[in-house]
C-alpha cells in the first residue's frame, strides 16, 4: 500500500526515511509532507529529493494555519471544518488528495494541526501514529473529556484515542496507557538502523550533516540534551543548564545537543567548554555513528536519551528539577 509520512521535525523525517528503506517495495509509492512544527523545516526538501528516499514531496504549513487567529463566532460555527477548509484552500495538498486517501498515513504529532487535519479529513484511511516522545506513553484522557470532545463538540479527541488511528508504533508497547495499549505495536528502531547498508547510512548522514563532522574524543564524555521549555526565558535556561553541569564538576568533555525548537544561544554563556551538536541532527542518528560513545547522558526528561545506544549511563533529572526555574 502507498505510504504518506507527515513530518514536523528532523526526528520525524529520520524515522520516515528508515521506514521507507526498511519497507521498500517497487510496487508502491511514497509521499512525504513536511509541516512547520519546527520553523523552516521545509528547507530540507531539496536534500530529500537528492537522497531519493520518497517519490513525492510537499510542504504544508499545518501548524501556522492551525494557529491562525479567528473571530469567536466563526470558530463556533465552523469549529471542526475550519482547519480542513483553510489547509485545502491555502496549500497544494488537494493535488495529492486521492493518493493520500488510498494510502496508509503515518503521523507523529498526537495533537495539533497535523493530527487534527488528517484525522478529520481522512478518517476512513489507515492512520498510524508513530512515537514522538514520552507523550505517547502518558496520553491518558479522561472518559468525560473524550465524551465531551467526541459527542458534544464533535471534535477530534487526540493522542491516538480517535477511531481513525488504527495503530500506535512505540518502542515499548507494554508501557502505553490503557485503553490505548490495544493499538500499540513495536517500533523496531534498532532493527531498522541495524539493517541499513553502508551506502544508505551515508545517504542519510549527508542529508542531516552535510559537510559537518562530529568527533568525540576525551577520556570521559557527557552529552546534555536540552528541551524547548518555551515558558522559560533564555536567562533561566542558561542558569538551569549551568546548574546541571555543576553537578558533574567539570569531570567530563561536554557535548550539548539543543532541541531543534530550543532557540537559546548557549555559546559563551555556559561556563564550561562544550561542543554543540547541530540542532537539526536527530539524536537517534548517533546510532549510525558507531564510533561515538558517551559515558554519561543527561537531560531533564527528554525521551530521546532512551534512543541512543552509545551512552553508558543515562540520568533523567525530572520535572522537579525544572520547577526551581519557573
Amino acid at each position: 500500500m502507498n505510504q504518506v509520512y507527515v513530518c514536523g521535525s528532523y526526528y520525524h523525517i529520520y524515522i520516515s526515511i528508515l521506514r521507507a528503506i526498511f519497507h521498500q517495495n517497487p510496487e508502491r509509492k511514497s509521499l512525504i509532507i513536511i509541516h512547520d512544527h519546527i520553523p523552516h523545516l521545509h528547507e530540507i526538501i531539496p536534500f530529500l529529493i537528492e537522497g531519493n528516499f520518497f517519490d513525492f514531496h510537499l510542504a504544508v504549513p499545518l501548524t501556522s494555519i492551525n494557529r491562525t487567529k479567528t473571530n469567536k463566532l466563526l470558530r463556533a460555527l465552523k469549529r471542526k471544518s475550519l482547519l480542513t477548509e483553510r489547509v485545502d484552500s491555502e496549500t497544494d495538498i488537494l493535488k495529492f488528495e486521492e493518493f493520500i486517501r488510498t494510502a496508509e498515513i503515518n503521523i507523529f504529532n498526537n495533537r495539533g494541526g497535523a493530527y487534527n487535519y488528517f484525522v478529520q479529513k481522512f478518517s476512513g484511511s489507515y492512520i498510524r501514529l508513530i512515537e514522538d516522545g514520552l507523550g505517547n506513553y502518558q496520553s491518558l484522557i479522561g472518559k468525560f473529556k473524550i465524551f465531551r470532545r467526541e459527542y458534544i463538540f464533535n471534535l477530534v479527541i487526540g493522542a491516538g484515542h480517535d477511531d481513525a488511528v488504527k495503530e500506535i508504533l512505540v518502542q515499548f508497547p507494554e508501557k502505553v496507557v490503557e485503553p490505548l495499549r490495544q493499538k500499540a505495536k513495536k517500533l523496531e528502531l534498532q532493527k531498522m538502523q541495524d539493517s541499513l547498508s553502508a551506502s544508505d547510512r551515508e545517504r542519510i548522514l549527508k542529508i542531516f550533516l552535510h559537510d559537518y563532522s562530529i568527533a568525540v574524543g576525551g577520556e570521559k564524555n557527557l552529552i546534555l540534551i536540552t528541551q524547548p521549555f518555551q515558558y522559560l526565558d533564555a536567562a533561566a535556561k542558561i542558569r538551569m543548564y549551568n546548574d546541571v553541569l555543576d553537578l558533574y564538576d567539570g569531570q567530563y568533555s561536554i557535548f550539548i545537543k539543543p532541541h531543534p525548537r530550543d532557540e537559546t544561544d548557549y555559546t559563551g554563556k555556559i561556563k564550561y567548554a562544550f561542543t554543540e551538536i547541530p540542532r537539526h541532527f536527530p539524536l537517534e542518528m548517533m546510532n549510525l555513528l558507531q564510533d561515538i560513545q558517551f559515558d554519561l547522558g543527561v537531560t531533564l526528561y527528554s525521551g530521546a536519551l532512551h534512543n541512543i545506544t552509545g551512552v553508558k549511563e543515562r540520568i533523567f533529572l525530572g520535572k522537579g528539577f525544572l520547577d526551581k526555574y519557573r
